[in-house]
């Protein structure tokens, strides 16, 4: 589902600065629950999470709901929680999802580094998500900060819609990254 492109707040009519888009990147708020659901319906449809689910991953204790606000408009917004894999703690991205009028200006790779740094402070030594075979625009994101495909998930999305599951390292606190 595309979102109308000429809604009232002019940050969605013109493309944001990447300082401002940064600069707006914080835990969403109690009072934005609607405004979060009302977004990942446009983006996922079907497939969003719920207003209920939403709610209790804003308010867990081991999960966050981060937002990206652009003027008065949410331009985006991520689900991410912490949870145990072979005795490790791991951050799990459960939800990405932009605005489709603010696609493209680096609001979901800037998530996605708050993300890391959301679950790294959590204690999480990796980053993990699943994500459509067929989304190409969400795989080359994913690719282009470190996350490599370490499973296949049959009909994960549908019948004949597979997943993969994607992950990455977190490095630790004074590891320099490596660049490419």
């Amino acid at each position: 589902m595309r979102v109308a492109r000429d809604r009232a707040e002019p940050c969605f009519r013109a493309r944001p600065g990447p300082a401002e888009a940064r600069r707006a990147i914080r835990p969403a708020r109690l009072s934005e629950l609607t405004a979060v659901w009302q977004l990942a319906v446009a983006c996922f449809s079907d497939d969003a999470l719920s207003s209920a689910v939403l709610g209790l991953y804003l308010t867990g204790r081991n999960s966050t709901v981060l937002v990206v606000r652009i003027g008065s408009g949410l331009a985006g917004f991520m689900v991410l929680r912490v949870a145990r894999d072979q005795g490790q703690p791991i951050g799990l991205i459960v939800s990405l999802g932009v605005d489709a009028a603010c696609r493209r200006n680096g609001i979901g790779r800037r998530l996605l580094r708050a993300a890391h740094r959301w679950c790294q402070q959590a204690g999480a030594v990796r980053m993990r998500l699943d994500v459509a075979r067929d989304n190409a625009g969400a795989l080359a994101l994913y690719r282009d900060q470190g996350y490599r495909v370490v499973g296949t998930l049959p009909h994960y999305y549908g019948v004949g819609r597979d997943g993969l599951r994607m992950e990455r390292p977190i490095p630790y606190p004074g590891v320099r990254r490596q660049s490419r």
